[in-house]
């Protein structure tokens, strides 16, 4: 039998076996890839809307609330009171269904981070979030308080 130059069918389908597995592994690390992309990181909103609560474009200073005695948001639970010094506007800093959310008296919500668990606020500017993996962020507001009688 003579051998001729060339590769045998055992070793063509060999290559295409491992080219197979590469491309695939290839399409799975894209895939993977997308998919993280979409995914939001908490520590990263958390900053991210710490650094928007305290923009100094704002203007807001804060105070705590125990009781509401606004009636468009009394069956909110904000703590947090954010008022423009500027044009007096007043904002809550709550969750509001599931969202932090900013909410004027007008029931309009900038929401800053979507699909929290929990927000919790204290009389000194602490607050805190957390997620439903788990995940727990706390600050402190590093924001004037309101002056009594504004």
């Amino acid at each position: 039998m003579v051998r001729r130059p060339g590769f045998t069918i055992i070793e063509v389908l060999l290559a295409l076996l491992v080219s197979l597995v590469v491309l695939s592994l290839l399409h799975e690390g894209q895939w993977l890839m997308k998919r993280n992309e979409r995914q939001t990181i908490p520590a990263v909103e958390w900053y991210l809307a710490l650094r928007e609560i305290e923009n100094p474009d704002h203007h807001f200073t804060y105070s705590y609330e125990k009781q509401r005695g606004d009636e468009a948001t009394k069956d909110l639970d904000p703590h947090i009171r954010l008022t423009n010094t500027l044009t007096k506007e007043k904002y809550w800093l709550v969750d509001y269904n599931g969202n932090l959310s900013l909410v004027s008296g007008s029931r309009a919500a900038v929401v800053l981070i979507d699909h929290i668990y929990g927000f919790s606020a204290k009389s000194d500017g602490s607050i805190g979030m957390s997620t439903h993996d788990g995940q727990n962020f706390k600050a402190r507001l590093l924001l004037p308080r309101t002056k009594e009688g504004t």
